[in-house]
């Protein structure tokens, strides 16, 4: 996951390894995010990687979220 504060600039990273379940239809994927700044909009898109880090090209849409 990309994010960041500013939508033009999503610098910030959060990493999480795929979890598959081949009982379920879908898969629901998690990271933790330390550190954020309460009370703060954040924007972020999440791409998909290969094994070797390369992007499939298919980004989300940008989300926001809002700290407390």
């Amino acid at each position: 996951m990309h994010f960041g504060t500013d939508p033009k600039n999503l610098s910030q990273i959060a990493k999480s390894h795929i979890r598959l379940n081949p009982t379920h239809s879908y898969i629901i994927f998690r990271v933790r995010v330390d550190g954020l700044t309460p009370k703060t909009t954040y924007y972020s898109k999440v791409d998909s990687v290969n094994a070797s880090g390369a992007s499939d090209k298919i980004p989300s849409p940008l989300k926001t979220f809002m700290t407390q």
